[in-house]
C-alpha cells in the first residue's frame, strides 16, 4: 500500500501563479509601463497585446512575478532585491520583444 499523497505539499511545490493573478499583475506592473507606441517593423522591439498566448512569456512573467512578490515583501524584501528584479525584467523584455522572440510575429 502507498501513503496518500499530501496535497498541501504538492500545492506548495507548484510555483506557477494563478493566471487570474498573473494577468492583472502583468497589465498593471509591466504592460502599462512598457506598452507604448513602440516602433514596429524590422529590427524593432514590440509588445504583444496577447502576451498570455505565448508559453515563453507566461513562464518568464511567472518567474518575474515570484521575484516581485519576494522583493516587495515588507518583511523580507530589500532594495537590492528590487534592483535585481528590474535587471531580470529588462533582460526578459529584451528576449520577448527581440527580432526572434515570441512577440516578433506581433500576435
Amino acid at each position: 500500500t502507498t501513503a496518500p499523497q499530501d496535497t498541501s505539499a504538492a500545492q506548495e511545490r507548484n510555483t506557477e501563479p494563478d493566471i487570474r493573478v498573473l494577468l492583472p499583475w502583468v497589465r498593471c506592473t509591466i504592460a502599462e509601463r512598457c506598452e507604448r507606441k513602440l516602433p514596429q517593423g524590422q529590427g524593432r522591439i514590440r509588445w504583444c497585446r496577447s502576451w498570455w498566448r505565448h508559453r515563453e512569456a507566461l513562464a518568464r512573467f511567472a518567474a518575474l512575478y515570484r521575484a516581485w512578490v519576494e522583493a516587495t515583501d515588507p518583511e523580507t524584501g530589500t532594495g537590492t532585491a528590487l534592483v535585481a528584479y528590474y535587471e531580470h525584467l529588462d533582460h526578459a523584455l529584451e528576449v520577448l520583444m527581440s527580432d526572434h522572440g515570441p512577440f516578433s510575429a506581433g500576435a
